[in-house]
């Protein structure tokens, strides 16, 4: 059982997800979620179109929980300070603090999505908050989704110490999460068995998927491909990583199951394949994405079941 909160910070970034986990995990009836989004710029798209498709997921599983929606301010110190410090007093007011007596009030602040600026500075703030006698009846923690672990954690600001790890799965078991309810998240639907579709403007995806679940509280898209070079594999890649992102995040899985591959070089084989493919995509990406795609060839599986 997690620590219920009275009320939740949270920062909307591009994936909805983790902001869904930790209001889902923290909340209980009447909680009031405080969700700060981006305001458009001549660099970045608003993340306002992120938190609707949140509040619309979330009201689905707990209509008792109060989202108010914060613009903010994505990278200028004072616009941020003066957004975090007008929200904090509304929490103030809101809770009647000079009257409390001796209750507390349980507040999370998770800082997971948004830019580092933003989350920089929510963090500070509220450690310095922690710090003060003045706020002893507010009991302030943070929290941090981790998508490649399947958890989410929370933690005290001073000092800095992990206190609890929630299962991400768990959370999907109390509010019997789907992965229609995933791609729902995103903003979009399934149609036709495994075809990927817009909710709002009912635009088909390209490709239709073998199949689709859910690893580690993401999506994983499986899909047939017709491949005869390594060129042909990484072009494939880029096309449907493109629309799994769109449907399931940053963090979604893709499984390939590649189809029609000819060997050049005799002396190659699948493991090497495979590594050209990852090393093609390691000049483009930081990270290393063999956890989150796999690879495997009609052939191979052939070859062992033989």
């Amino acid at each position: 059982m997690s620590t219920k909160a009275d009320y939740i910070i949270t920062l909307i970034g591009k994936n909805p997800s983790p902001n869904y986990y930790t209001i889902l995990n923290y909340s209980k009836s009447g909680t009031k979620v405080y969700a700060f989004y981006t305001l458009n710029d001549s660099e970045s798209v608003s993340s306002e179109n992120v938190l609707k498709n949140i509040i619309r997921s979330v009201n689905e599983k707990d209509d008792s929980i109060v989202i108010k929606s914060v613009p903010c301010d994505k990278s200028r110190k004072k616009s941020i300070e003066k957004c975090v410090k007008s929200e904090f007093s509304n929490i103030i007011k809101n809770c009647d603090y000079d009257n409390l007596g001796s209750r507390t009030v349980n507040i999370i602040v998770d800082y997971t999505g948004s830019t580092k600026s933003m989350s920089a500075f929510f963090y500070s703030f509220y450690n310095k908050i922690v710090e003060k006698d003045e706020y002893s009846k507010l009991n302030i923690h943070s929290s941090y989704v981790s998508s490649d672990k399947g958890e989410i954690y929370e933690c005290k600001f001073e000092p800095v110490k992990i206190e609890s790890i929630y299962e991400i799965e768990n959370v999907f078991e109390q509010f019997g999460i789907t992965m229609e309810n995933l791609i729902a998240l995103h903003g979009y639907k399934l149609v036709d068995g495994n075809q990927i579709s817009d909710i709002y403007h009912n635009h088909n995806f390209n490709y239709k998927f073998d199949h689709i679940d859910i690893k580690k509280g993401n999506l994983r898209f499986c899909i047939t491909v017709k491949c005869e070079k390594i060129k042909d594999l990484v072009h494939k890649y880029f096309e449907i990583s493109d629309e799994v992102e769109k449907a399931g995040g940053s963090e979604a899985y893709i499984d390939f199951h590649v189809k029609g591959y000819k060997f050049k070089d005799k002396c190659l084989n699948y493991g090497d394949t495979r590594s050209k493919f990852y090393d093609s995509l390691s000049n483009v990406y930081s990270r290393d994405l063999k956890e989150k795609v796999t690879v495997t060839f009609e052939e191979e599986n052939k070859e062992e079941n033989e």
